[in-house]
């Protein structure tokens, strides 16, 4: 899935927003979707990190809320202690 769609699903940004910034990328705009949607005050770092966490595998698609992440992570330290 891509960045900008992560983000929308999750509610970080619109889609307007995402629209707005690959239309600098495609203007010229040499900066990452994320880093462009930061600096414009969009999204924030936090944000931007989980999203990529996403993107990349690390969390399965809307799985990554930190409630969910503490959760996750207790039960596994339980479970293999």
């Amino acid at each position: 899935m891509l960045l900008g769609q992560i983000l929308i699903k999750e509610s970080f940004c619109t889609e307007k927003e995402v629209l707005a910034a690959l239309d600098k990328q495609h203007s010229g705009d040499e900066r990452f979707l994320g880093e462009i949607l930061m600096d414009d005050g969009k999204i924030s770092e936090k944000q931007l990190k989980a999203a990529l966490q996403v993107q990349f595998g690390i969390y399965k698609k809307g799985f990554f809320k930190p409630k969910w992440i503490r959760i996750w992570k207790n039960f596994k330290k339980a479970l293999f202690q």
